[in-house]
């Protein structure tokens, strides 16, 4: 298996002003209008074999929407990824 640093998607990446990486791939299924789609998506899709269900969402671990090697992504439920940011927000509310 190969790790995330030895392949590329072939496509032109930019980083989008939110900080997320996408990737032009234009015959991707959930590709934008623009042909682009998120680099973790794509790592993680590579990883999992296929791709992403219904439902989920691709999180990374650290914070850094830049940072899609995939020892930093988890795949949650969006139930799960909600969750887990409410928390982390009234966590950080309570730090005075």
């Amino acid at each position: 298996k190969r790790l995330r640093s030895d392949y590329e998607f072939g496509g032109h990446e930019k980083q989008r002003n939110d900080g997320y990486v996408s990737v032009y791939v234009p015959d991707h299924p959930n590709a934008n209008k623009d042909g682009y789609v998120m680099k973790h998506h794509l790592v993680m899709e590579h990883h999992i074999g296929g791709y992403i269900p219904d439902g989920y969402v691709v999180h990374h671990k650290n914070g850094k929407r830049n940072d899609n090697e995939i020892s930093n992504l988890e795949l949650m439920t969006f139930i799960e990824h909600s969750r887990y940011h409410m928390k982390k927000r009234h966590e950080r509310g309570k730090k005075i």
